[in-house]
């Protein structure tokens, strides 16, 4: 059974990644109406992407669902076609899936070897990759051809930066983690 303070981290960081992506994410978009433009701020969702993993401790699922709530609160908002269209999503449900299933698997080997850092860097950067690949892969099927040619072009292009900022999100979320935990031993030792 969960205990209330992780499903109160869960719904937090999916809010939080929500109002961020709401108010500040989608305005590349918004603004000049290129899709895929959107990827230019995505350091922010690293950041809160990487935070979260690290705070659910390698716990199984607590991630997933975490990207789960922040992918039905995102249906709401225009960030890829339409208000309530789903499937954009997809891409996102599927690595959120599989980023919980490896990187928690390896959670507790890292921790114990002092290799927390390296463990987020490369969960963020391997989740940068993924979801522009299968966004690429599957968008094709699910949305305009107008749409996807050029969400393809835009993200190709931006791929260098994506990956270096979930490199970066990772490192940032990492000290946000050792900021926290920090914290909290020295709240325990008192």
């Amino acid at each position: 059974m969960w205990k209330t303070r992780e499903l109160s981290l869960i719904i937090l960081f999916a809010v939080t990644a929500f109002v961020y992506q709401g108010s500040i994410g989608q305005l590349p978009l918004l603004i000049s109406g290129i899709p895929g433009l959107g990827f230019i701020l995505v350091i922010g969702l690293r950041i809160i992407y990487g935070t979260a993993f690290l705070i659910f401790e390698g716990r199984r699922w607590r991630y997933f669902f975490f990207i789960l709530l922040f992918c039905l609160l995102l249906s709401f908002i225009h960030v890829f076609q339409n208000p309530f269209y789903i499937f954009a999503n997809i891409p996102t449900l599927i690595t959120g899936f599989i980023m919980d299933i490896t990187f928690n698997t390896f959670y507790e080997k890292f921790q114990r070897q002092g290799q927390l850092k390296w463990l987020v860097i490369l969960q963020m950067a391997f989740s940068s990759t993924l979801d522009i690949f299968l966004r690429n892969l599957i968008f094709p099927i699910l949305m305009p051809p107008e749409f996807t040619s050029t969400f393809t072009s835009i993200t190709l292009m931006l791929f260098p930066l994506i990956l270096f900022y979930g490199i970066i999100g990772g490192y940032i979320a990492f000290k946000i983690y050792s900021r926290i935990n920090e914290r909290v031993i020295v709240t325990l030792k008192n």
